[in-house]
């Protein structure tokens, strides 16, 4: 095989590692973005649950509590609206 020959081979083979090479890098830079979007999207979930949970209870509390200090139909109507609105926390 002549000299220019080898050179051509030897750059064909640079030029087929460097695209390899790029590919390879790609798939791991998609791999990676799909992994961290999964944990922020597990992380976005459970932050949410506790957040609901924590509305909830207060909720629930400060209902009870408005319940004992306000007497009468309009105490009544209040804690009926706390108690529909803790509901809809819980179904979530």
């Amino acid at each position: 095989m002549s000299k220019e020959g080898k050179e051509r081979e030897r750059k064909e083979r640079e030029k087929a590692f460097r695209k390899e090479s790029q590919k390879i890098a790609v798939q791991a830079l998609g791999r990676n973005a799909s992994e961290q979007k999964n944990s922020d999207k597990e992380s976005i979930k459970t932050k949410g649950e506790k957040e609901m949970n924590e509305a909830a209870a207060m909720i629930g509390t400060t209902g009870s509590s408005f319940q004992e200090s306000v007497q009468g139909q309009f105490g009544t109507k209040v804690t009926e609206v706390f108690d529909q609105q803790k509901q809809v926390l819980d179904s979530f």
